[in-house]
C-alpha cells in the first residue's frame, strides 16, 4: 500500500504534472491541468462543482477558468437546467489539449515500463483493472450506505485512539 501511496503522491504532485505536460509542449499550471482533466472525462460542469471537486474556493476557480478561457481552452455555456447558471466545457482546442494529456500519460507509462517483460506488463494491466473495479465498487457502496451516527462523533474517535 505504501508503494501505491508514493506513486499517487508523485504522479499528482504539481511539479510532476506540469513537467509531464510540458513534454507535450504545453505550459499549464497544476490547477489548469486538473480542470482540463475533469472536463475531458465527463459532461460540462458548473464552476462550483469544479471548485468542490478540486477542494478550492470560488475565487481560485474563477481565476483558473479565466486563464483557460483567455487561452481558448474552455468556454462557458448556458446551463439548460437553470437559466441563471452556466456550465464550463472544453472548446475544440481544449479537447486537443486534453488529448495531448493522454499522449503524455501514454508516453510516461511506456517510459516507466521500458525493460519490463511482456508478461509483467500484462499482469500489471490485469491487476490494475481488478483494483479499479474493486475501488469503484467500494466507492459506490460508501456513497450509498448510510453512515452510522456514532462513528462520526469525536467521542467515538477518541475512544478508538485511546
Amino acid at each position: 500500500m505504501s508503494s501505491l501511496v508514493r506513486i499517487i503522491g508523485e504522479w499528482s504532485a504539481p511539479d510532476f504534472l506540469t513537467a509531464v505536460v510540458a513534454r507535450e509542449g504545453l505550459e499549464l499550471d497544476h490547477g489548469s491541468i486538473t480542470v482540463i482533466t475533469f472536463l475531458s472525462t465527463g459532461a460540462p460542469r458548473r464552476p462550483s462543482d469544479l471548485a468542490r471537486k478540486m477542494v478550492t474556493g470560488a475565487s481560485n476557480m474563477s481565476k483558473i477558468l479565466a486563464r483557460l478561457s483567455t487561452a481558448g481552452i474552455v468556454e462557458r455555456v448556458p446551463d439548460p437546467a437553470d437559466a441563471r447558471a452556466s456550465l464550463v466545457t472544453l472548446t475544440p482546442n481544449g479537447r486537443t489539449v486534453a488529448n495531448s494529456f493522454v499522449h503524455a500519460g501514454d508516453s510516461l507509462v511506456a517510459e516507466l515500463l521500458t525493460g519490463w517483460e511482456q508478461q509483467d506488463r500484462l499482469d500489471l494491466v490485469r491487476l490494475l483493472n481488478k483494483l479499479e473495479h474493486s475501488t469503484t465498487e467500494l466507492s459506490r457502496h460508501l456513497r450509498t450506505t448510510p453512515k452510522r451516527p456514532e462513528s462520526s462523533t469525536p467521542e467515538h474517535i477518541e475512544g478508538e485512539l485511546s
